[in-house]
């Protein structure tokens, strides 16, 4: 059983585009697609049968709205990046919400309370869904799902392997989009912010080494940074074009090795 896994990453998330393109060349197909962050979103369209052609046109032909002007950057998510990335994302629900699964669907996000990783089957993901998987403190609120407020799981739970592994995947691709920290500062706070977590859940985020040993797995990610922090939220078509050839130049190299 195939299992593809996605990172967050904002607008690094282009890079997982070129790795799709990749694997659909090769004819790997997921039996299931776990994503956090941009990763759900990517994930939300790959799940559903997406080409790699549409995958890339998604991300260059976003819409005017989203486009920052003249690849200038605002931090100010509640007057112009957040809203631009609701209306991709509902743009993207509209687009592609009707069409069939073609595989299975975990979207994952984090409990903002219990720090509890949650995951949302396909046939219920709706773009409320999505946007829970993507919410940023403080960039973008919590979003309530079932009554419990809950954040980009990506704060938390980078790569979401542990539950891939508990689908009985024993093939899994995880694509990291931050296997190279633009700075040491967020990978710190991450780090520290999951210690506690686990010691008051009395439990681990990562599968247990017995688990992953079953488990073909392959795990792309570019070795240094894809960007700077600024450029995590900046949605230029010239980063989108780089981005997306560099995974797929570096998933196809993988697979050769690998």
């Amino acid at each position: 059983m195939r299992a593809l896994v996605l990172s967050g990453g904002g607008g690094f998330g282009a890079y997982q585009v070129g790795v799709w393109h990749a694997l659909d060349e090769m004819n790997w197909c997921p039996d299931v697609v776990l994503g956090t962050s941009i990763g759900a979103v990517n994930g939300f369209l790959i799940a559903r049968g997406i080409s790699a052609a549409e995958l890339r046109r998604v991300w260059l032909e976003t819409p005017a709205q989203l486009a920052t002007p003249n690849g200038a950057f605002c931090f100010l998510p509640y007057t112009r990046e957040i809203p631009r990335f609701r209306a991709w994302t509902a743009e993207i629900v509209r687009q592609f919400g009707a069409r069939p699964l073609s595989c299975r669907l975990h979207v994952c996000m984090a409990e903002l309370i219990s720090g509890a990783m949650r995951v949302v089957d396909g046939g219920a993901v709706t773009e409320r869904h999505l946007l829970a998987a993507c919410a940023l403190p403080p960039l973008m609120p919590p979003v309530r799902v079932d009554g419990r407020l809950c954040i980009d799981g990506g704060t938390l739970y980078p790569v979401p392997l542990k539950e891939a592994v508990a689908t009985g995947a024993d093939e899994i691709v995880a694509v990291d989009l931050f296997r190279g920290a633009p700075t040491n500062a967020p990978r710190v706070l991450r780090l520290t912010t999951l210690w506690i977590r686990n010691l008051l859940r009395g439990e681990t985020h990562q599968p247990a080494p017995g688990d992953l040993a079953r488990v073909r797995l392959l795990h792309l990610g570019h070795p240094t940074s894809l960007g700077t922090i600024r450029q995590c939220f900046q949605w230029d078509p010239g980063r989108i074009e780089r981005l997306i050839e560099m995974g797929y130049e570096e998933t196809a190299a993988a697979a050769k090795t690998g």
